[in-house]
């Protein structure tokens, strides 16, 4: 018999951001966000080809650094 144990992270929260071009700099868009679906629908809403040239959506938890889920690049 194997009993497995997962590991996750507690108040786990999804949070969109958006950069210009030629900086280094991400804004934070929107709130963070409990579901990964929430925090993409802040990015498309924010995300303006014009303005903006990445913009992604970040995990972020109590005790570990944030960690990039999805990305948006215009080339």
């Amino acid at each position: 018999m194997s009993i497995y144990h997962v590991c996750t992270a507690e108040n786990q929260r999804y949070r969109a951001r958006v950069r210009r071009p030629g900086v280094r700099e991400y804004t934070l868009v929107g709130w963070d966000r409990q579901t990964l679906s929430a925090a993409l629908m802040d990015l498309c809403y924010a995300f303006d080809p014009k303005l903006y040239q990445r913009g992604d959506v970040i995990l972020t938890a109590d005790c570990y650094d944030p960690v990039p889920v999805v990305e948006v690049i215009r080339k």
